[in-house]
């Protein structure tokens, strides 16, 4: 029952990590490549932005150029991520991984992919405007790409592994009263210790306000590194 229980600069090119998992998404596949891929995109980011502040360009930042090119990133990389969970989620449910979806997942990911370049870009933009306006060196500006990528890869991991994981349930398991169950991370520093063990229906949030760790409802401080992860079962009938 519910309850306690050197990278090129334009188009996708950085992504060259996601299209070789393509064909190795039936297996779990962490965060390492998509924060290599991230990295390599906020070195040439930066070194476009401080390469047109240096020209006193008006047009210094291109955020929709950015979106375009960083969603085209993160697409593939949250495709191979969610598939590979959710096909080894069913597996150990005893479900048959081929009969998950991947096709009924694409608009979802795509509008994921969309909504994070264009809220990681946005605090670029910020972070380099405020130094402008009060006349600091841009060059100190997120000037760590490897602990930003870091940070970034592994906030969408453990969103998006939580969300395919009950994606499973309400995909193969629709008739079965699935529950969803909050697995706190143990980390020392886990700010959702207190979360472990919360099952609740699969349609209904945890009394966070969460569909599940990850969920950007939680902002900023309850999403950023977090580990948790989550668990389905079947309901009691």
């Amino acid at each position: 029952a519910p309850g306690k229980h050197t990278p090129e600069r334009n188009g996708a090119a950085h992504g060259r990590h996601a299209d070789d998992r393509e064909a190795k998404s039936t297996e779990w596949i962490g965060d390492a490549e998509m924060q290599e891929d991230l990295a390599a995109f906020f070195a040439a980011q930066r070194e476009s932005i401080l390469a047109k502040l240096g020209q006193k360009g008006p047009a210094w930042f291109d955020q929709k150029h950015w979106n375009r090119e960083l969603s085209a990133i993160l697409t593939p990389h949250l495709t191979a991520i969610s598939t590979g969970t959710a096909r080894r989620v069913a597996g150990a449910k005893g479900l048959n991984p081929a009969d998950y979806s991947v096709a009924r997942t694409e608009k979802f990911l795509k509008a994921v992919a969309d909504s994070r370049a264009d809220l990681i870009n946005a605090t670029t933009r910020d972070h380099y405007q405020n130094a402008l306006d009060n006349d600091s060196d841009p060059e100190h500006v997120l000037e760590d790409t490897e602990s930003r990528s870091k940070t970034v890869s592994g906030t969408l991991t453990t969103f998006i592994t939580a969300w395919a994981t009950v994606e499973v349930a309400k995909q193969l398991m629709p008739d079965k009263r699935p529950t969803k169950t909050w697995l706190a991370s143990g980390l020392p520093n886990s700010r959702h210790a207190d979360m472990d063990g919360e099952t609740v229906p699969i349609d209904e949030k945890f009394s966070n306000g969460a569909n599940w760790p990850g969920d950007p409802v939680l902002g900023a401080e309850g999403v950023s590194n977090c580990g948790c992860g989550v668990e389905i079962s079947e309901g009691e009938s």
